[in-house]
Protein backbone atom coordinates (compact mmCIF):
# COMPACT_ATOMS: atom_id res chain seq x y z
CA UNK A 1 0.00 0.00 0.00
CA UNK A 2 2.01 3.43 -0.61
CA UNK A 3 3.07 5.46 1.76
CA UNK A 4 0.15 8.33 1.31
CA UNK A 5 -2.97 5.90 1.47
CA UNK A 6 -1.05 4.80 5.19
CA UNK A 7 -0.75 7.95 6.41
CA UNK A 8 -4.26 9.29 5.99
CA UNK A 9 -5.62 5.71 7.02
CA UNK A 10 -3.52 6.15 10.62
CA UNK A 11 -5.23 9.93 10.15
CA UNK A 12 -8.22 8.71 10.02
CA UNK A 13 -7.69 6.17 13.06
CA UNK A 14 -5.70 8.51 15.09
CA UNK A 15 -8.94 11.66 14.37
CA UNK A 16 -11.34 9.13 15.57
CA UNK A 17 -9.49 8.58 18.47
CA UNK A 18 -9.63 12.16 19.35
CA UNK A 19 -13.33 11.85 18.94
CA UNK A 20 -13.97 9.16 21.22
CA UNK A 21 -16.27 11.51 23.43
CA UNK A 22 -18.70 11.77 20.77
CA UNK A 23 -17.60 8.22 19.08
CA UNK A 24 -21.11 6.26 20.57
CA UNK A 25 -23.40 9.76 18.66
CA UNK A 26 -21.03 9.98 15.57
CA UNK A 27 -21.10 6.13 14.90
CA UNK A 28 -25.15 5.82 15.27
CA UNK A 29 -25.55 8.97 13.50
CA UNK A 30 -22.82 7.87 10.09
CA UNK A 31 -25.08 4.54 10.63
CA UNK A 32 -28.34 6.23 10.57
CA UNK A 33 -27.56 8.74 7.37
CA UNK A 34 -25.99 6.66 5.37
CA UNK A 35 -28.38 3.64 5.47
CA UNK A 36 -31.30 6.14 3.85
CA UNK A 37 -32.32 8.41 6.73
CA UNK A 38 -33.72 11.97 5.33
CA UNK A 39 -33.75 13.45 8.76
CA UNK A 40 -29.98 14.90 8.49
CA UNK A 41 -29.38 14.85 4.71
CA UNK A 42 -31.45 14.74 1.44
CA UNK A 43 -31.66 11.97 -0.32
CA UNK A 44 -31.23 13.01 -3.98
CA UNK A 45 -27.85 13.80 -3.75
CA UNK A 46 -24.73 11.52 -2.91
CA UNK A 47 -23.32 12.23 0.69
CA UNK A 48 -19.65 11.83 1.78
CA UNK A 49 -19.80 9.65 5.22
CA UNK A 50 -19.26 11.83 7.74
CA UNK A 51 -15.56 10.04 8.62
CA UNK A 52 -15.03 12.45 4.98
CA UNK A 53 -16.20 15.41 6.61
CA UNK A 54 -14.50 15.37 9.77
CA UNK A 55 -10.72 14.68 7.89
CA UNK A 56 -11.62 17.60 5.73
CA UNK A 57 -12.62 19.82 8.64
CA UNK A 58 -9.15 18.20 10.50
CA UNK A 59 -6.67 19.12 7.24
CA UNK A 60 -7.99 22.24 7.09
CA UNK A 61 -7.81 23.03 10.55
CA UNK A 62 -4.10 21.36 10.81
CA UNK A 63 -3.40 23.17 7.64
CA UNK A 64 -3.96 26.26 9.59
CA UNK A 65 -2.27 25.80 13.00
CA UNK A 66 1.32 26.39 13.89
CA UNK A 67 2.51 24.87 17.40
CA UNK A 68 -1.01 23.64 18.50
CA UNK A 69 -2.76 26.97 18.08
CA UNK A 70 -5.58 27.24 15.03
CA UNK A 71 -5.39 31.23 13.78
CA UNK A 72 -8.31 32.56 12.77
CA UNK A 73 -8.46 36.08 11.18
CA UNK A 74 -12.48 38.10 10.83
CA UNK A 75 -13.11 39.54 7.92
CA UNK A 76 -14.89 42.08 9.52
CA UNK A 77 -12.47 43.29 12.34
CA UNK A 78 -8.76 42.96 12.07
CA UNK A 79 -9.10 40.49 15.31
CA UNK A 80 -7.11 37.34 14.83
CA UNK A 81 -8.33 34.58 17.19
CA UNK A 82 -5.36 31.87 18.55
CA UNK A 83 -7.71 29.17 18.86
CA UNK A 84 -6.70 25.77 20.70
CA UNK A 85 -8.85 22.80 19.58
CA UNK A 86 -10.58 20.82 21.88
CA UNK A 87 -13.03 18.86 20.10
CA UNK A 88 -15.11 18.32 16.74
CA UNK A 89 -18.13 16.90 17.30
CA UNK A 90 -18.69 14.03 14.72
CA UNK A 91 -22.41 14.13 15.46
CA UNK A 92 -23.45 17.56 14.20
CA UNK A 93 -22.99 16.94 10.76
CA UNK A 94 -25.61 19.31 8.92
CA UNK A 95 -26.18 18.85 4.96
CA UNK A 96 -26.45 22.97 4.53
CA UNK A 97 -27.01 22.84 0.69
CA UNK A 98 -26.15 20.98 -2.42
CA UNK A 99 -23.10 19.44 -1.97
CA UNK A 100 -22.56 21.86 1.40
CA UNK A 101 -22.28 20.42 5.44
CA UNK A 102 -21.42 21.90 8.14
CA UNK A 103 -19.93 20.12 11.15
CA UNK A 104 -19.25 22.07 14.68
CA UNK A 105 -15.78 22.49 16.73
CA UNK A 106 -15.07 23.17 20.36
CA UNK A 107 -12.54 25.95 20.83
CA UNK A 108 -10.56 28.03 23.61
CA UNK A 109 -8.41 31.11 23.48
CA UNK A 110 -5.25 31.58 25.63
CA UNK A 111 -7.80 33.48 28.40
CA UNK A 112 -9.95 31.16 28.20
CA UNK A 113 -12.69 32.18 25.99
CA UNK A 114 -14.33 29.46 24.49
CA UNK A 115 -15.89 29.39 20.92
CA UNK A 116 -18.04 27.09 19.10
CA UNK A 117 -17.32 26.98 15.64
CA UNK A 118 -19.60 25.82 12.35
CA UNK A 119 -17.54 24.75 9.67
CA UNK A 120 -18.79 24.59 6.10
CA UNK A 121 -17.70 21.50 3.79
CA UNK A 122 -17.87 21.33 0.34
CA UNK A 123 -15.93 19.81 -2.92
CA UNK A 124 -16.65 18.16 -6.41
CA UNK A 125 -16.10 14.85 -4.55
CA UNK A 126 -16.40 13.43 -1.11
CA UNK A 127 -12.45 12.36 -1.49
CA UNK A 128 -11.65 16.51 -2.54
CA UNK A 129 -13.87 18.25 0.27
CA UNK A 130 -12.61 21.40 1.89
CA UNK A 131 -13.97 23.73 4.49
CA UNK A 132 -15.82 26.83 2.45
CA UNK A 133 -16.72 28.71 5.29
CA UNK A 134 -16.56 29.56 8.92
CA UNK A 135 -18.92 31.01 11.22
CA UNK A 136 -18.90 31.84 15.14
CA UNK A 137 -21.68 29.60 16.67
CA UNK A 138 -21.06 30.28 20.43
CA UNK A 139 -18.72 32.12 22.42
CA UNK A 140 -18.45 31.51 25.85
CA UNK A 141 -21.43 29.43 25.36
CA UNK A 142 -23.66 32.59 24.10
CA UNK A 143 -25.52 31.21 21.11
CA UNK A 144 -25.64 33.92 17.91
CA UNK A 145 -27.38 31.69 16.06
CA UNK A 146 -29.28 28.22 16.18
CA UNK A 147 -29.49 25.86 13.62
CA UNK A 148 -33.49 25.23 11.58
CA UNK A 149 -33.96 22.56 9.03
CA UNK A 150 -35.82 23.57 5.87
CA UNK A 151 -39.13 21.50 4.35
CA UNK A 152 -36.75 20.57 1.57
CA UNK A 153 -34.30 18.86 3.97
CA UNK A 154 -31.47 21.49 4.31
CA UNK A 155 -30.32 22.99 7.45
CA UNK A 156 -29.61 27.24 7.53
CA UNK A 157 -28.62 29.48 10.34
CA UNK A 158 -31.34 31.55 11.94
CA UNK A 159 -29.65 33.97 14.06
CA UNK A 160 -31.14 34.37 17.95
CA UNK A 161 -33.19 37.41 18.80
CA UNK A 162 -31.35 38.12 21.81
CA UNK A 163 -27.80 36.20 22.50
CA UNK A 164 -28.29 33.84 25.00
CA UNK A 165 -26.46 31.42 27.40
CA UNK A 166 -27.08 27.51 26.77
CA UNK A 167 -28.48 25.79 29.26
CA UNK A 168 -27.67 22.38 30.27
CA UNK A 169 -24.83 21.02 31.84
CA UNK A 170 -22.30 23.10 30.08
CA UNK A 171 -23.65 26.23 31.82
CA UNK A 172 -23.45 23.94 35.20
CA UNK A 173 -20.00 23.25 34.59
CA UNK A 174 -19.02 27.37 33.84
CA UNK A 175 -17.90 26.44 29.98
Amino acid sequence: MPQRQLQDRFRMLALVLVVSIDLGAFVTRSATAQDGDASLSDETEPRPADTQILLAVDRHIRQGSAKGIYALSSRKSAQTLELRRERLLGSTVRHTGPGRWALCGEFVTRDDHRYDLDFEVGGPTADRLGVRSIWTHKRDEVERYTWKREDGGYWYRKPVDTPKKKSGIMGLLGR
